[in-house]
């Protein structure tokens, strides 16, 4: 019983040292990376409509109903 003892609070204790060890490393500064975009990204992102928009083209399959309309 003592044996047992000794190994969990050893055990616990080299947990501890271990996480507080890992939460005092200092974080390294993220390193800015420069974003470049295609042509073609540029025109998907230019011509986005939103959700707003009126020019709406959705319509469900033949004989499908719309679980989210009223």
């Amino acid at each position: 019983m003592i044996i047992y003892s000794v190994v969990v609070i050893g055990g616990v204790a080299i947990a501890i040292f271990l996480l507080s060890g890992l939460l005092a490393v200092p974080t390294e500064e993220p390193q800015t990376a420069s974003i470049s975009f295609d042509k073609k990204t540029m025109k998907i992102i230019k011509d986005f409509r939103p959700s707003t928009s009126a020019n709406d083209s959705f319509s469900l399959p033949a004989g499908r109903s719309n679980p989210f309309a009223e």
